[in-house]
């Protein structure tokens, strides 16, 4: 990077974007690379995080202003959210990664069992049967809000808007 070599992988995994992602600032540039088969997040050239199984291509998702990135990786058949290359719990699944306005709060969907719940900030939600993909946001007003669905129902009775607070 910049005239300068990069560390030795075997293999660069792919992304939505292709092979590399810049951050919205356009100052970082991250991609997977992997060796020996384990996983890293590449930013800048240098390694974030824990080695994983595999990370989900379309997971990296950066703050606004590109000073925070946080992605899915698995292990041992477990998903779980690595953020500034601090690695989460283990969750069965885990998607739609979204950062707060400021960046300064996390919010996630995971599921353990049967359940699904909104992660904030490494705090548990209510659980519900399912959260709707793409339906998890940050609110301006500082609330996270989500669609789930619970107790069985078929739409609209068992659908809910859930508008809980970050802090």
């Amino acid at each position: 990077m910049d005239g300068q070599a990069g560390l030795g992988y075997d293999e660069l995994a792919g992304t939505s974007a292709g092979q590399v992602i810049f951050s919205p600032d356009s100052r970082h540039v991250v991609y997977i690379a992997g060796k020996g088969g384990s996983y890293h997040l590449v930013i800048d050239g240098r390694e974030e995080g824990p080695p994983c199984g595999g990370i989900a291509n379309d997971s990296i998702s950066f703050s606004l202003v590109g000073d925070h990135v946080a992605y899915v990786g698995m292990t041992n058949h477990k998903y779980f959210v690595v953020r500034d290359g601090e690695k989460g719990p283990d969750y069965d699944m885990v998607h739609t990664l979204v950062f707060s306005s400021d960046g300064k709060h996390l919010a996630y969907a995971a599921r353990l069992g049967q359940k699904w719940f909104l992660v904030v900030d490494g705090k548990t939600g209510p659980e519900y049967d399912s959260i709707y993909p793409e339906t998890v946001v940050c609110n301006a007003d500082g609330s996270v809000g989500y669609l789930a669905f619970k107790n069985g129902r078929v739409f609209p009775a068992g659908l809910y808007h859930v508008t809980q607070p970050i802090k």
